[in-house]
């Protein structure tokens, strides 16, 4: 069905326009046209005593045609022409208007519903303007219309967080007129606006209203107010400053003021790189399934011989291990509805472990709202930065005897799990029971038989995962997917004892900790995995919320392969003179990571840093940095977090501080290196705070152009989507590639080197020499992000 704004007059001489554009009635600039010419329709049939605006199905609208903004420069095509025609023939036409809302009225969709003459919505119906998401602001007069129907204090509060409302609390701050009945919608909506055009209601004209803005000194600090907390909570972000200045015009010099300073301020935020950097994620998130040659958009097998396939429903799982890692998977399972049978090697354990799962139904809130509060887990450094099970795996095997699972996990863990989202009202207790219901323990392969999939979360160990694979390749189904949680074992060798036609059962499930939290889950294929295999992993993703990557096997898979290059980088640095506080410093307040790499290293734990980091040089010795300082600290049991000290001190409360007593320990470390005279002529190198983020972020750049170059992910977005989600690089740039086609790879590639030049003398010039997929680019002009045609993929 097109999109289209459908007409009828009914016989009470109420005309009513329906916005149609399924699902969520996005406004389409068909839809908008439809609507104006409907209302210009309405406002000159004699008949026509009133207007209603409502949405076809289920909701009202859902805001502007996001496409639009991928087709179209300048905010999709938005201009001053569309506040003229709400303000002429919406708000100001002959026919007073009334919106019916149900479902959801966000964005553009609440503006159209402002600018009607009132609002009547029904139970559950959501309201908001999350513009800001997008790296614009509300461009069809929301900065004027909802201070003036709501006040000041929360219409900025809505715009500057994003966070909707919902019926009841739009009815209390006057954003709605009435609320009733979804099946009394329209006749309430209809009563009304005929009550309205007989006098018997006033029409009121948002943009013209003053009686809920605060006084003027109020207003003004107020604004004052929200500006210095946007800088302080947004300070690499321009675009909710362009949003205030436009709320401050209005109050100051009236809504048709604002309204014209809310087109300019939109045209500037529309300019920017934030605007196309948080769009490009927004759409590039969405595409993660669509794997070339393999899927399409609906999960169907096109292209290759086994055309058809559809995946298969994933019912009931196995998770095997139910220490962090296995007690978060579990409940990110059980909170989907999916039936989970988690095994321990002894009831203790497995008590545990259920323990566990219990309290995190509390602490992760809720899996959709963690999708769309992404960004603000990032910028408050809640998404761990290494991702996968590494630290976790590694810090249960320092605690268990050899070929034993956590002793920490377990049933415990599951049910500690759901009592804290309880405790935090984001569960109720009857919901947590339901949850808990699908969690069944066991100490044996007994049930495995009844399974659809099965997730090994077992310590890091080879001889114990093949041990494992081959128990399951007796207990399991023939058809049951076989899959390690893996982050640092070739998945090829987990499945190397099994037989062929198991193998392409075996995939990898890359969780990143804590599983019920974090969105992103790499998808790792095999030589032998089969695409049956990968749909219904995909599908299974899709049930439990997460967003999947598709990936080659390789060393660190995607995302900490891309990543090993930034702490060694950091080190590097550090080794040559520069105090790791600066640098924390530059990566963290200066470019928006959600912290730097020396307190990322006292978060994971330096035990855990060498251990991995051991994984890339074994793999790649050629082009990686091996600095003094890891070895030292964990010899000293200088942990981090886990111990009380690393690079950092902390307190009772783990908040972190620079610590005296680290200098030594670095200053050997600078010594054993011989940086300073190899390179630097004796003298500490001074670098501007760019210089820094540049020696960090560009060795990555690099890596992520060879792992593009290999085929390792499907597509250059994938990789911005799995370094936003997993690594906590800010959104507001759009992904590393992304960053990296903004900055440009022949500045990239110049800079590397001359890094490679500079550090030649201390036989470091691989770990920065440009790949020749970068170098390509860099020649060509051609973007990063648009692949290598034809390269050899593992996918």
């Amino acid at each position: 069905m097109a999109p289209s704004a459908e007409y009828r007059v009914e016989s009470d001489g109420v005309a009513v326009i329906t916005l149609s554009n399924p699902p969520v009635n996005a406004l389409h600039p068909a839809v908008l046209k439809g609507l104006f010419d409907s209302l210009r329709r309405a406002h000159a049939d004699p008949n026509v005593k009133a207007v209603v605006v409502t949405g076809s199905g289920k909701n009202f609208s859902a805001g502007f045609d996001i496409n639009q903004f991928q087709k179209q420069s300048g905010g999709g095509g938005i201009d001053g022409n569309i506040n003229g025609a709400i303000c002429e023939v919406l708000e100001g036409g002959a026919k007073p208007t009334v919106a019916a809302i149900q479902g959801v009225a966000l964005g553009g969709g609440l503006e159209v519903a402002m600018g009607c003459n009132a609002r009547v919505g029904t139970p559950g119906c959501r309201l908001g303007l999350p513009e800001l998401q997008l790296g614009i602001i509300p461009g069809f007069g929301g900065t004027q219309r909802l201070p003036r129907l709501v006040g000041l204090q929360q219409a900025i509060q809505m715009m500057l967080t994003s966070a909707p409302i919902g019926d009841k609390a739009g009815l209390k701050a006057g954003l709605l007129d009435a609320v009733v009945p979804q099946g009394e919608l329209l006749a309430a909506a209809k009563r009304r606006a005929l009550d309205i055009a007989g006098g018997v209601l006033p029409r009121l004209q948002s943009l013209q209203r003053t009686d809920r803005l605060e006084p003027y000194g109020e207003a003004t600090a107020i604004i004052d107010f929200a500006r210095a907390q946007a800088a302080k909570r947004a300070r690499h972000l321009t675009h909710p400053q362009l949003c205030l200045d436009a709320i401050q015009e209005g109050v100051a010099k009236g809504g048709l003021a604002g309204l014209k300073k809310e087109g300019e301020a939109f045209a500037a935020a529309a300019a920017l790189d934030t605007h196309k950097a948080l769009v490009h994620i927004f759409f590039a998130t969405r595409s993660t399934k669509k794997v070339s040659g393999v899927i399409d958009a609906g999960l169907q097998v096109t292209g290759v011989t086994d055309a058809g396939l559809k995946p298969r429903k994933v019912a009931a799982v196995a998770v095997l291990g139910g220490g962090l890692m296995g007690s978060g998977i579990a409940t990110a399972l059980a909170l989907a509805g999916v039936k989970v049978l988690l095994k321990e090697v002894n009831q203790q354990f497995l008590d545990g472990g259920m323990s566990r799962i219990r309290a995190n139904m509390a602490s992760c809130g809720g899996m959709s709202r963690i999708r769309a509060n992404m960004a603000s887990r990032v910028k408050k450094g809640r998404m761990s930065c290494t991702g996968g099970m590494s630290r976790i795996r590694i810090n249960m095997a320092s605690r268990v005897k050899k070929g034993r699972m956590s002793c920490t996990g377990g049933m415990s863990r599951i049910r500690a799990n759901m009592a804290s989202r309880v405790k935090k009202g984001r569960m109720s207790q009857a919901a947590a029971d339901a949850a808990m219901a699908k969690v069944t323990g066991t100490l044996d392969y007994s049930g495995f038989g009844g399974v659809d999939m099965v997730i090994e979360a077992v310590i890091e160990d080879i001889g114990l995962k093949q041990r494992i694979f081959a128990d399951l390749e007796a207990s399991c189904a023939p058809h049951a997917i076989l899959a390690t949680n893996t982050s640092t074992i070739d998945i090829e060798l987990v499945g190397a004892k099994l037989k062929p036609a198991t193998r392409e059962r075996v995939v990898g499930a890359h969780f990143f900790s804590p599983a019920h939290v974090m969105p992103l889950l790499e998808i790792v294929r095999t030589r032998h995995t089969s695409k049956q295999v990968l749909l219904d992993t995909l599908e299974l993703s899709s049930a439990i919320k997460k967003t999947p990557v598709v990936v080659g096997n390789c060393t660190g898979f995607a995302v900490n392969r891309v990543f090993f290059p930034y702490t060694m980088a950091a080190c590097l640095l550090m080794d040559s003179g520069v105090n790791p506080y600066q640098i924390d410093a530059a990566i963290a307040g200066g470019f928006g990571m959600p912290m730097g790499p020396f307190r990322l290293s006292d978060l994971v734990g330096s035990d855990i840093g060498l251990h991995v980091g051991k994984n890339f040089v074994d793999s790649f010795p050629q082009r990686v940095y091996v600095s003094g300082i890891f070895p030292a600290l964990v010899e000293a049991k200088r942990l981090g977090e886990k111990s009380g000290a690393g690079f950092y001190k902390f307190d009772a409360k783990r908040r972190a501080s620079p610590d005296p007593a680290v200098e030594p320990f670095i200053r050997r470390s600078v010594e054993s290196a011989g940086l300073l005279g190899k390179v630097f002529g004796g003298k500490p190198p001074k670098l501007s705070q760019q210089e820094t983020i540049e020696l960090l972020f560009f060795p990555v750049v690099n890596e992520g152009c060879r792992v593009i170059d290999e085929g390792i992910v499907d597509k250059p977005a994938d990789l911005d989507v799995a370094t936003v989600m997993a690594m906590g690089f800010p959104p507001y740039r759009g992904g590393l590639i992304f960053w990296a086609d903004l900055v440009g790879a022949k500045h990239i590639v110049a800079r590397l080197q001359q890094l490679a030049q500079q550090f030649a003398p201390a036989g470091l010039a691989g770990f920065f020499e440009p790949c020749e997929y970068l170098k390509a680019a860099a020649a060509s002009g051609r973007r990063l992000s648009d692949g290598r045609a034809g390269a050899a993929s593992k996918l």
